[in-house]
């Protein structure tokens, strides 16, 4: 018996490699009828028309699904995370890379409309450059804000307060709340990498 190297698709009438082709007993031959393309094509149309026809359901579904398995998808997440680590990371990295112009778009605009999370999310990656201990979480800063009624403690103004470091994080000063003063940005300019402690 010959041994079979070619065939044509019945979808896209192309002659391909064997290879190229699912395996399937029932066929005479031992392979599907359609090539692989042509049944990846076939199945992600019916799929993506499935999809548009049932949404609500589906994500009705998948809503009921995660209400009812929270603690369980929550744990395996973690634990896939855990496992595959690099992986991801390395899946992200070249998502980020592949899709740089829309990552840009998003950030400026998250940046625009959430600017107190966006400069604590800064002053934590200067931190971590400069190799100082200690983190802020945002809810810490709102209450350090909160503790002095969002104004600049040394001109006593309520427009654009920064955080300040007493002991600047250039001098070796810790990212902690005890060592944070809310100052305008005129009062944190001027005071540059001085320690000062206005509190």
């Amino acid at each position: 018996m010959n041994k079979i190297i070619t065939k044509k698709c019945t979808k896209c009438k192309e002659e391909k490699n064997i290879g190229c082709f699912n395996k399937n007993k029932r066929e005479k031959d031992g392979f599907q009828y359609w090539c692989k393309e042509c049944q990846t094509i076939y199945h992600r149309e019916n799929d993506k028309k499935y999809y548009q026809e049932k949404r609500d359901e589906i994500l009705k579904q998948k809503r009921e699904y995660y209400c009812n398995h929270k603690e369980e998808k929550s744990a395996y997440g973690k634990e896939y995370r855990k496992k595959n680590k690099e992986k991801l990371k390395k899946m992200y990295s070249d998502w980020v890379k592949k899709n740089r112009e829309h990552v840009n778009a998003y950030s400026k605009q998250y940046a625009k409309d959430n600017p107190e999370p966006s400069r604590n999310a800064s002053r934590r990656r200067r931190a971590r450059k400069l190799n100082c201990e200690g983190g802020i979480t945002q809810k810490e800063w709102m209450c350090v804000l909160e503790k002095y009624e969002n104004k600049c403690l040394c001109c006593g103004i309520s427009e654009n307060i920064e955080m300040d470091h007493v002991i600047p994080l250039s001098k070796r000063g810790m990212h902690t709340v005890d060592n944070v003063q809310p100052l305008c940005r005129s009062c944190n300019a001027r005071k540059r990498d001085k320690v000062e402690d206005y509190r």
